[in-house]
C-alpha cells in the first residue's frame, strides 16, 4: 500500500457533496488524474471503496469506513465500490513549488 501525505505547505480548497454507491460521479470509476499541485484525500464514511493505482492495477487498496487515502498530483488512478459506500474527497492546492 503506497503512503502518501499531503504537504504542510498545501491549502485546503473544498469538500465534494457525500457519495455513495449511486451518486459517484462516472468519471472517478475509470482512469483519470488531479491537476499538477494538486491533492486529494479521499475519506470513506462507511462501507468500503475499492481503489485502484494505474500503474498497478493487479493490486487495489480497499479503503474501508473510517479509513482515508491521499493521492498525489497526475498520479492515474480510478474508484469501483464492491457494494454500499458513503464517501467525501477533500481537495488540496499547494502552490508552493515543491
Amino acid at each position: 500500500m503506497r503512503h502518501h501525505r499531503v504537504p504542510d505547505s498545501a491549502t485546503f480548497v473544498r469538500t465534494t457533496p457525500r457519495f455513495d454507491a449511486d451518486t459517484i460521479p462516472v468519471g472517478l470509476l475509470s482512469s483519470h488524474h488531479l491537476a499538477a499541485r494538486t491533492w486529494a484525500v479521499i475519506r470513506v464514511d462507511s462501507g468500503e471503496l475499492e481503489f485502484t493505482w494505474e500503474d498497478d492495477p493487479d493490486n487495489p487498496t480497499t479503503i474501508g469506513a473510517g479509513d482515508s487515502l491521499v493521492i498525489p498530483p497526475e498520479a492515474r488512478h480510478h474508484i469501483s465500490p464492491p457494494g454500499k459506500v458513503s464517501f467525501e474527497i477533500d481537495f488540496y492546492s499547494d502552490r508552493s513549488g515543491s
